[in-house]
């Protein structure tokens, strides 16, 4: 059950990511938090930042947390998308635990 978790994890997070339709280009990288940039395209324009949240290891409740929060700072900071990369063979919580972190990246307010 919880490799179907993981494999349905991995799976929204890419679809979510697809599906957005967003184009991320580099911020450039003046020193300042990245969620913050945003890029002046050379038309004047403006495109906002791509957050990126690299996780690796058993999905435990740290884990579970930070997730969260990065989807809350993404939306609060204004980024286009946040790319969650997940590196995991498995999880340590319960599995209504990782139904309720797949329904919020399923309802998050940002492509993820």
């Amino acid at each position: 059950m919880r490799r179907l978790a993981i494999a349905l994890l991995t799976t929204a997070a890419g679809l979510s990511l697809f599906a957005g339709g967003a184009s991320a280009q580099d911020a450039p990288d003046d020193g300042d938090d990245l969620t913050t940039d945003t890029v002046v395209t050379p038309g004047g324009g403006t495109i906002d930042p791509v957050d990126v949240l690299q996780v690796s290891g058993f999905i435990d409740d740290i884990l579970v947390s930070e997730i969260g929060d990065a989807i809350e700072r993404a939306e609060s900071s204004g980024s286009q998308a946040l790319i969650l990369q997940v590196n995991s063979n498995g999880t340590v919580v319960d599995d209504d635990v990782v139904e309720a972190l797949l329904d919020d990246i399923a309802n998050a307010p940002i492509p993820i």
